[in-house]
């Protein structure tokens, strides 16, 4: 893209200063079109005698130029800045070439002019194209910066970004899955989204979820560069059969990425976006997990309880009888294998199984009631049965992860 920065040396600066000041204005140009995105500037200035050489910008310029520079050293200034636009993370660094020119005549130049036309090439250099037959000899620590784009020096700077050059190998012809993410509770995902996922996020056009309207809701907060009315949304939840999957994956089959959101938070955890992902596997579609907020995680860190040995078992039975049943076994399975039992509860029934698990559990095992995590009304308490016996929180429409333990 085109940053529109002024790039007029200052008093003072040296070519160096000028190039990573103006490889960082364009990098920041590009964040304040593109803020989901990760931005590359670059600038390059050229230094002849302490002179420095800019873009010509007409011809009677590059032929001053190439007449100076002819049968002498020139050092290229290549900066490089890499601008994170979630976090406003930067990297910035130059590289230097050093490039001595051939002995070549007027004739050459204005051949070399009307072939290459180099007006916005700092020196009139155009290197990647006829101009290297003006080079006798170039010396420099990435053989790419030369162009303008200092490639090795990007890679590492995209691997500190997280991102790796050369992928994973997927299916021919095949799209990739992403399974995305979402704020808990309706939160501002903002600070809870890397900027690796956002950058994932607003690159995709396609999704699978499971409410269209909180999708979009969704994706609002997080800044998606695309209108909403554009996107494409297709249905996953609980009622979608098995004989519905294969319609959802054909897409991507063909070649298309999609991602999958869930209202559960993580996808495909307590999740029918589960099922998919199994499909997925099986029918050789290339399958990506984001980092983001996991509610179950959140809450056995912050439970105290074994987070060495832990089972998720996402909901327990419905029916009184039933659920007493499920609570006295998980109970003893945490005692026989010192293991952290978690569960959850569709958020109106939450009061309901509180009673239950205080009612079946002993008075010594530990309960952890881990209730709107990441929110602002965000509880995390753990304590033995008796002691939530003399005092019940409301829980009732508030998401909140149970945790029990009763080992040693």
């Amino acid at each position: 893209m085109a940053p529109n920065v002024d790039e007029t040396p200052r008093t003072g600066e040296s070519a160096v200063q000028t190039a990573l000041r103006l490889a960082e204005l364009k990098a920041r140009a590009g964040v304040r079109l593109h803020p989901a995105a990760l931005v590359i500037g670059s600038d390059q200035v050229a230094v002849l005698d302490e002179v420095q050489l800019g873009k010509p910008g007409d011809h009677a310029s590059a032929v001053a130029q190439l007449r100076a520079m002819r049968g002498r050293t020139v050092i290229f200034h290549t900066a490089l800045c890499v601008c994170d636009g979630p976090t406003g993370r930067r990297q910035i660094v130059n590289v230097p070439t050093t490039v001595t020119f051939r002995e070549f005549t007027d004739a050459h130049i204005e051949r070399y002019l009307a072939r290459e036309q180099p007006y916005d090439c700092a020196g009139s250099a155009k290197i990647e194209g006829l101009g290297i037959a003006l080079v006798e000899h170039v010396s420099s620590d990435d053989p790419t910066a030369l162009p303008g784009l200092p490639l090795t020096r990007l890679i590492t700077m995209l691997r500190n970004e997280g991102i790796e050059v050369i992928q994973a190998a997927t299916m021919p012809g095949t799209g990739t899955l992403y399974l995305i993410p979402t704020a808990l509770g309706g939160s501002d995902p903002g600070p809870f989204l890397p900027s690796s996922t956002l950058r994932v996020l607003s690159g995709l056009t396609r999704f699978i979820v499971e409410n269209p309207k909180s999708a979009r809701q969704f994706l609002k907060a997080a800044g998606h560069p695309h209108p909403l009315r554009s996107l494409d949304f297709r249905v996953l939840d609980e009622h979608t059969t098995d004989d519905e999957l294969p319609d959802l994956l054909d897409p991507l089959r063909a070649g298309q990425d999609w991602g999958l959101m869930s209202e559960a938070g993580c996808p495909a955890v307590a999740d029918p976006g589960a099922t998919l992902v199994k499909l997925a596997h099986a029918r050789g579609v290339r399958v990506v997990p984001l980092v983001g907020p996991s509610a179950v995680l959140l809450a056995l860190m912050a439970s105290g309880l074994n987070g060495q040995r832990f089972a998720f078992h996402g909901y327990l039975p419905v029916e009184a009888r039933q659920r007493r049943a499920r609570i006295v076994g998980l109970e003893r399975e945490s005692a026989r294998n010192d293991e952290t039992q978690i569960f959850i509860e569709t958020p109106y029934r939450n009061d309901a199984l509180l009673r239950a698990l205080i009612e079946a559990c002993h008075d010594d095992t530990l309960l952890c009631l881990a209730t709107d995590i990441t929110l602002p009304t965000e509880t995390v308490l753990t304590q033995a049965v008796v002691a939530w016996r003399r005092k019940l929180p409301a829980l009732n429409r508030r998401p909140t992860v149970f945790l029990l333990y009763s080992g040693s």
